[in-house]
């Protein structure tokens, strides 16, 4: 008997920022899995957010929808076809624009030539929920971001993995007697491999911001870096700079020069130093991480590994 694959939650920036996969076989009812760069084997998704895009790109007779659902980081990306997601589609009338609604669905991965991926979800349920039940979920994805994240620095801090070399069942067999299951272990070190280690300010300053989303009236510090806006002094030179920063497509540009002058043509340019060299041209966080969604969307860039950005030339 087939287990039904978990759905884990998840947020749009880890899952965006896959590039692997392992492809799985139909006919043996292999599922197929996407690894992302916290080591999660993803094959099925429970997300949340708020429904920004509804378009049927299909026919009245035959619709097929596209969807956008906004997390605090990001789009996921949603593909219905009545005809294969029947449930999907009838759950399709009762959302509407800007309507917070959680998904249960099966992913995805496209592949470019360049090397870039795009990750969509097809969607088994969509349901309706409140702003509430939305927070909750954040709350709920941003613990289960955090325990993948310490099980992923507890098998780096072990020193049992190359990470030049691809895993054996001898590897494999020492991380599962050390208290982790088979397939987290699996995903774990098939992402060091690929991804390399997550940055501990990365995993961290995301867990602030929903923090600081949940508890807006807290000062929410966890030993990151100060935020860029906080750190703005209001003066005359400060005044000029928030001109510029109110023209998007200004920002667009600058942000796509400071991508290239940043990064290296391995990794890309880290979102930390991206926010700092924007945070001297008068561009805050907030506006940086907007703008990026932006540019993501326009297909204009790409998040090869958790954390980091690289333009799609």
């Amino acid at each position: 008997m087939n287990i039904r694959e978990q759905a884990w939650r998840i947020f749009s920036r880890e899952l965006n920022a896959s590039s692997l996969d392992q492809e799985g076989n139909a006919d043996l009812k292999i599922p197929s899995y996407i690894i992302t760069p916290l080591g999660s084997m993803v094959n099925r998704v429970l997300i949340s957010g708020k429904l920004t895009m509804k378009e049927n790109s299909g026919s009245e007779i035959r619709p097929a929808w596209k969807l956008k659902v906004l997390d605090p980081f990001g789009n996921f990306f949603l593909t219905i076809n009545e005809e294969y997601q029947p449930e999907a589609s009838a759950d399709l009338l009762d959302v509407q624009i800007d309507d917070y609604i959680t998904v249960v669905g099966k992913v995805k991965m496209n592949k470019f030539e360049d090397g870039g991926t795009f990750i969509n979800i097809r969607p088994e349920r969509i349901i309706k929920v409140t702003e509430e039940e939305y927070r909750e979920w954040m709350l709920d994805a941003a613990k289960c971001m955090w325990s993948r994240f310490i099980k992923m620095d507890n098998i780096v801090k072990s020193s049992i993995i190359d990470h030049e070399d691809s895993f054996d069942r001898n590897t494999l067999s020492n991380i599962k007697d050390d208290n982790h299951k088979e397939p987290e272990s699996k995903g774990i070190i098939m992402a060091l491999q690929h991804y390399g280690a997550t940055p501990f300010d990365s995993c961290v300053r995301s867990i602030q911001k929903v923090f600081r989303i949940l508890l807006p009236n807290e000062k929410i510090d966890l030993g990151v870096p100060i935020d860029i806006d906080d750190d703005i002094d209001e003066t005359s030179e400060s005044s000029e700079k928030s001109e510029f920063h109110n023209n998007d497509s200004n920002i667009e540009d600058t942000l796509l020069e400071i991508i290239t002058e940043v990064g290296d043509e391995i990794r890309g340019a880290s979102i930390e130093n991206i926010i700092r060299s924007a945070g001297t041209k008068g561009i805050n966080e907030g506006k940086v991480e907007e703008i990026i969604n932006l540019l993501s969307d326009k297909g204009l860039i790409y998040e090869p590994s958790l954390g980091y950005i690289r333009r799609i030339v």
